[in-house]
């Protein structure tokens, strides 16, 4: 999956309540991008908490130096 995959899949972990799925996330975008695609590309690379954290500060915005120090931040869904 492309750099635009990855933001979608992002996009997808901050807007959904409840399981996150790949079948979920194919669901929501037509089958544009299958579950089978979904799930190589998160068995490419062990993503953790700290790769989601740099994609939501981009989303948010979050520039803070203090924050920018920081190696991992706790996240609260």
């Amino acid at each position: 999956m492309k750099k635009a995959d990855l933001d979608l899949y992002t996009d997808y972990l901050l807007s959904t309540f409840g399981a996150a799925t790949a079948t979920g996330l194919s669901a929501m975008v037509d089958g544009d991008v299958s579950h089978d695609q979904i799930t190589r590309f998160l068995s490419a690379q062990e993503y953790t908490s700290k790769d989601l954290w740099h994609q939501v500060r981009m989303w948010s915005g979050i520039t803070s130096p203090s924050l920018n120090r920081m190696q991992c931040c706790p996240m609260v869904f």
